[in-house]
């Protein structure tokens, strides 16, 4: 993002571009926001003897065909009574588009992001108590899959490997989207080549990928703190917080 930023704005000298990090998972580190799996299932009707995996939703613009992605996992899942999904509706949308297969599968759990809404994304914005419910989602769920979320690093946090969804699934009105387009993005740069997530790249792999990650967490996507560690800079020796807080009080 430096060498982006001189290459836009070349006028700007070297010297005056300080590298913080984001500061959006600094608050995995505060034990203040954290509950024990109990009493969090409890909360929210969840098992708490059974392996809880995160399917994190998208907006319709990244991914329109995002119930489509929910039905195939409930389906993969469906004979797998040990496992529960829970479902993180995108915050800055409503989750109607998914209501049919909220219905049609009981091993969903719908999980809403705590946020104050408006129809225009810029005036969106999280609860303070959004804070404690994600952190909790991600530390007590053993993975998340979505459509090229950032969500992959929130679970990097606590160590957990991430699955990123990318094929086309079945539906009823076939659409040019395509999700390889995703990956193509400009963000995604930052990963590099590196081993950092899991990849399902056809509906019939979710149950054996899901499986892998719940056997063998550390067998795989073994850069996923590399990449981590890219974005949050000198954590945890420093939060970004603190280092944007240094900063400007030395200019």
């Amino acid at each position: 993002m430096k060498d982006e930023l001189h290459h836009y704005y070349p006028e700007i000298s070297d010297s005056q571009v300080i590298v913080t990090g984001t500061p959006q998972f600094n608050f995995y580190s505060e034990e203040k926001f954290f509950v024990s799996k109990e009493e969090f299932a409890a909360k929210y009707g969840l098992d708490s003897n059974k392996k809880w995996i995160c399917f994190s939703g998208d907006d319709e613009y990244t991914s329109p065909l995002d119930p489509y992605f929910l039905r195939d996992l409930a389906l993969a899942l469906k004979k797998e009574s040990g496992i529960q999904i829970l479902f993180r509706p995108v915050p800055v949308s409503k989750y109607d588009r998914y209501q049919e297969v909220l219905n049609e599968f009981k091993n969903i759990v719908l999980i809403s992001p705590l946020w104050k809404l408006s129809d225009n994304w810029s005036y969106s914005y999280p609860l303070y108590e959004d804070l404690g419910l994600l952190a909790n989602v991600a530390k007590h769920c053993e993975t998340v899959l979505n459509i090229g979320s950032t969500m992959a690093l929130d679970f990097a946090c606590f160590d957990k490997p991430a699955i990123y969804l990318n094929y086309l699934p079945d539906c009823d009105n076939p659409t040019s989207w395509d999700p390889h387009q995703i990956y193509e993005r400009q963000h995604f740069m930052s990963m590099d080549q590196l081993d950092a997530v899991c990849w399902i790249n056809q509906k019939e792999e979710i149950g054996s990928v899901v499986q892998k990650v719940l056997n063998s967490p550390k067998e795989i996507c073994k850069d996923r703190l590399i990449w981590l560690n890219k974005i949050r800079k000198d954590f945890p020796q420093s939060t970004s917080t603190r280092m944007i807080f240094e900063t400007i009080k030395s200019i």
